[in-house]
């Protein structure tokens, strides 16, 4: 279940360093951040994200960052950022048991 994983996992620097910026030009002033209320404008100089999900998932990166690094999901949609690092780690795993059993079949 990738909510219940997600619970436990949060996402590297690297994913909050990289998540697009939001500029003031494109705000209103009706947008505010989900997690804690406060409108994007109320601040001279808001620092705002979106995430990869949904364009409209916007966050002030102080909140979001908080929560992502706690848990690797939207906060709005539950998609789950880490998902494919896990997918991929999985894969590299079977490889490599693949690969060991392949070198014992030719030490025998």
């Amino acid at each position: 279940n990738s909510i219940t994983s997600s619970a436990t996992s949060k996402v590297s620097q690297e994913f909050l360093d990289s998540l697009p910026r939001v500029s003031k030009s494109q705000l209103t002033g009706h947008d505010a951040c989900p997690i804690c209320t406060e409108n994007f404008l109320d601040d001279p100089y808001p620092l705002v994200v979106h995430l990869p999900c949904n364009k409209r998932h916007r966050f002030d990166l102080e909140c979001i960052g908080g929560w992502l690094k706690l848990k690797s999901c939207c906060p709005l949609c539950r998609h789950d950022f880490d998902e494919e690092k896990r997918r991929q780690d999985r894969i590299q795993r079977d490889l490599e048991v693949k690969n060991a059993d392949s070198e014992d079949e030719w030490d025998e």
